[in-house]
């Protein structure tokens, strides 16, 4: 990639969006891990990744098994990431009844910038929407604001009966109706 704004033009017709298989299990925990690492560091947040997140966010077999987790390629390589929680699912950890949980969000950080996210979050929030859910919620790390209002731009709202402690890390709960 030699130019950001010379290579968006085109890369949009080269990605192929579909739900994960068990053969993208070691590639989209790498991706995760690779993301959430590079984020923490680039924005200086204590704590970022720890021992306990680095095994969760590895546990793409488990997420597979019991939400909707949906990866984008460009070319053979696993490039973007999200996962729906189900209402029901074991591993929703919304605390809004009926609503799906948007959680392992992750596009790889050479492409930051380039509108992937948008089109992830647009594809999640179709999805839910299909669903009927009424709600969608998510949790962020309360040092990272930029995230906070990109999930903004996306009518989330802060509701702090969300809000939780993971690992020493503090995490705001978002919502969207």
């Amino acid at each position: 990639f030699k130019s950001k704004i010379a290579d968006k033009r085109d890369i949009f017709n080269f990605l192929t969006f579909r739900a994960a298989e068990a053969k993208d299990d070691i590639a989209l925990g790498e991706l995760l891990i690779k993301t959430h690492n590079k984020t923490g560091r680039e924005k200086n947040i204590d704590n970022y990744m720890c021992k306990e997140k680095e095994i969760a966010l590895s546990s793409t077999r488990l997420r597979r098994e019991n939400a909707y987790v949906r990866i984008v390629e460009l070319g053979k390589e696993i490039v973007g990431t999200y996962a729906l929680h189900h209402p029901k699912s074991i591993t929703n950890d919304s605390w809004i009844e009926n609503s799906h949980y948007f959680s392992t969000f992750a596009i790889h950080p050479i492409l930051h910038g380039l509108g992937f996210g948008k089109v992830l979050m647009i594809d999640a929030q179709m999805k839910a929407l299909k669903q009927e859910s009424e709600y969608m919620t998510l949790h962020v790390n309360i040092e990272a604001i930029g995230l906070q209002k990109f999930y903004e731009s996306f009518n989330f709202i802060f509701d702090a009966r969300g809000n939780r402690e993971r690992s020493g890390i503090n995490v705001k709960g978002y919502q969207c109706k």
